[in-house]
């Protein structure tokens, strides 16, 4: 067994420790989150293990920061979601290719460890998708009233959203189909978005 951090003062720079997580990201994405230990976290940012102990008591909160660094990119499409000096549909599709841009780098196998290993971060993972759905529901709503989008009942295209996220999120479904989470997406982004805007 590895030996555990000692109990010490925590060093608290929110840019220093962002810095490591977006270098950190791609480590993950590519070796997964088995048998990564704090000795291999240090490697890779090139820091003395105790040095990577100053920032992270844990591996477990440094993967809790590191999805929460994912969940909080996606999140910023609320601001074209927002973005009144755009048309809905423009920002429908601004939407989406923000979606596909931000999703093109988590790999197969960080989902499938994810879920395997950390349940509760995979719950998080999960609520956070109800949470884009219910915004997507809105902003149909909205573009339906504002004559933009064909009528279709927001529910149903909110519903629609969140069975495909949810199957995109399952390794198995990419793993058996052949595709990565960019190519399943982008598929998708352009059914969904010839499907509501009216031609």
């Amino acid at each position: 067994m590895g030996r555990k951090a000692l109990s010490r003062e925590r060093k608290n720079d929110e840019t220093k420790t962002k810095d490591w997580i977006i270098k950190l990201f791609p480590y993950f994405q590519k070796n997964g989150l088995k048998g990564i230990t704090m000795d291999l976290v240090a490697q890779a940012l090139d820091k003395s293990k105790t040095t990577v102990y100053d920032y992270f008591q844990t591996k477990e909160e440094l993967i809790e920061l590191l999805v929460d660094y994912k969940l909080a990119e996606i999140q910023t499409f609320e601001e074209i979601i927002l973005n009144e000096n755009i048309s809905y549909t423009e920002r429908c599709y601004q939407t989406l290719k923000h979606q596909a841009d931000h999703i093109s780098d988590i790999s197969n196998l960080f989902l499938a460890d994810l879920r395997e290993l950390y349940p509760m971060l995979w719950q998080r993972v999960e609520r956070f998708l109800d949470y884009c759905v219910q915004v997507m529901s809105d902003f149909y709503k909205k573009g339906s009233l504002h004559n933009e989008f064909n009528v279709i009942n927001p529910t149903i295209v909110a519903m629609n959203d969140q069975l495909f996220f949810r199957t995109l999120t399952n390794p198995d479904f990419l793993s058996n189909s052949g595709l990565t989470l960019q190519e399943a997406f982008e598929q998708y982004s352009k059914l969904k978005f010839f499907g509501i805007i009216k031609q």
